[in-house]
């Protein structure tokens, strides 16, 4: 394989791999704000516990953990091999990976979520914290 080929199959692995993460990391950001405009006080509370833990925990820390996790697995066979350039015996590690920087992105997407309060209620008991 020529080097400008290699460069667009890692460019085209690499786009696949943003877009399903950004993605499933939209939709994990709007699960944890439907949580936190619960009136279930269990449902509220676990979305804040989800918001603040993905908040803590480095991204770098989950792709990790998913990366050594995935490898020790044996290969799905089900899973679509949807990776360009990476090998389908490889493809599970790349759908952990997606998850997990999925999860690290979910908690700072749902913060940047909120709409800021008007001036007028920025200080005073009707501020509401998340």
């Amino acid at each position: 394989m020529l080097a400008s080929e290699s460069l667009w199959v890692g460019t085209a692995g690499t786009v696949v791999l943003w877009a399903m993460s950004s993605s499933l990391s939209m939709m994990l950001a709007a699960l944890f704000a439907a949580g936190s405009l619960s009136n279930n006080t269990t449902l509220r509370v676990a979305a804040r516990v989800g918001v603040n833990f993905t908040r803590g925990v480095p991204t770098s820390l989950f792709v990790i953990a998913a990366g050594i996790g995935m490898t020790r697995l044996v290969a799905a066979p089900s899973l679509p091999v949807i990776f360009p350039g990476t090998a389908p015996t490889f493809q599970h590690v790349a759908w952990g990976i997606v998850l997990a920087l999925a999860l690290g992105s979910a908690g700072h997407l749902r913060r940047s979520l909120d709409l800021p309060a008007p001036h007028w209620a920025a200080t005073g008991s009707s501020r509401r914290e998340f």
